[in-house]
């Protein structure tokens, strides 16, 4: 990443305490950006935050559920409290669902849809004003392969993949130019 854009950039990643967010912060981190770290516990969070912060980076560790809009607002307004703006939104959180269609319990796939789709919306909703008001701004929604070709096993959590890709893709259609 290394790049000078980057510098002092501020980035706010959701699911940030393992896996690819973990990852992601840290490496934004070391291209110089300051990090908004998000994630449901608190534990694992504070101990990336302290990671990042150990390298003389700067990670503010916001315990966050996208699925709690009162949430997602606190995370948002931490990161401008804090920095005066959003430069990025890494939409990173989400969880699995493995089961075959006939049997899907659909309780756990409303679940499923409320972190993994409707999660990036609640974060991209509290998000995108400011980045409209300031000009500017980059947002990133992870998804998986599996958004663009389904496994079976796994339609429930495959569904909300691919519903993240025409979310992204009518999301830059509406702020293009």
């Amino acid at each position: 990443m290394g790049s000078r854009i980057l510098d002092n950039a501020v980035v706010v990643v959701t699911g940030a305490s393992s896996g690819i967010g973990r990852a992601a912060a840290t490496e934004f981190a070391r291209a110089g950006c300051r990090v908004v770290l998000a994630a449901r516990t608190e534990p694992r969070l504070l101990a990336a935050a302290a990671a990042i912060e150990s390298t003389g980076s700067r990670a503010i560790p916001v315990v966050c559920d996208v699925r709690l809009e009162a949430d997602v607002s606190r995370l948002m307004e931490k990161a401008r409290e804090t920095f005066g703006r959003i430069d990025i939104l890494v939409c990173n959180a989400g969880v699995g669902l493995c089961s075959r269609v006939e049997e899907i319990p659909l309780p756990a796939l409303h679940s499923v849809f409320d972190v993994n789709f409707f999660g990036v919306v609640r974060c991209v909703q509290a998000a995108l004003p400011g980045m409209l008001q300031q000009r500017s701004g980059l947002i990133q929604i992870v998804s998986s392969v599996i958004g663009r070709r389904a496994i079976p096993g796994y339609a429930g959590y495959c569904a909300t993949k691919f519903a993240l890709g025409a979310l992204a893709e009518s999301l830059r259609l509406e702020v293009m130019g």
